[in-house]
């Protein structure tokens, strides 16, 4: 009776043992491990939600950065034919203007050529009567007196 009676009380003392880890230690455990599985969980798909709203920021900046690269590329290329308009513009504005003054330059080149034709004609046309009159009346119109020694 002994061994029975033993046997019977380890028996009720490993119910008591079971039922006591089962109230203080594995439901508060078990709560415990559903709480942070939860947790995890509540985590893990926000870090999945930040992970797809960065790849959405990622694409639109990338997107972004195209058409900013594009916009530059036009600009540029805006800008350069704009160069060239301006360039041909002041290259016939230096063209009209180098004729204007040659234009200048050759008016007043053929005053200075009439000029000088001119003056070449009355000097001799001064020499040429002056000759001609030294040559046609006589020198001395007037008598002179003739010294008499």
């Amino acid at each position: 009776m002994n061994l029975n009676f033993t046997l019977i009380l380890q028996v009720v003392s490993f119910l008591v043992l079971l039922l006591l880890l089962t109230k203080f230690l594995y439901k508060p455990l078990m709560k415990y491990l559903d709480e942070r599985a939860v947790n995890i969980r509540k985590l893990t798909e926000g870090a999945e939600r930040d992970r797809k709203d960065a790849e959405r920021y990622f694409e639109t900046s990338r997107q972004e950065l195209r058409s900013a690269k594009e916009k530059a590329v036009s600009l540029i290329e805006s800008a350069i034919r704009e160069a060239d308009k301006e360039k041909l513009k002041t290259m016939g504005e230096a063209k009209k203007e180098a004729l204007a003054i040659i234009e200048r330059a050759e008016l007043d080149i053929k005053k200075g050529i009439e000029k000088a034709k001119d003056d070449v004609k009355k000097r001799y046309c001064i020499t040429f009567s002056r000759d001609s009159k030294e040559n046609s009346w006589p020198r001395n119109k007037r008598k002179r007196p003739r010294k008499t020694d």
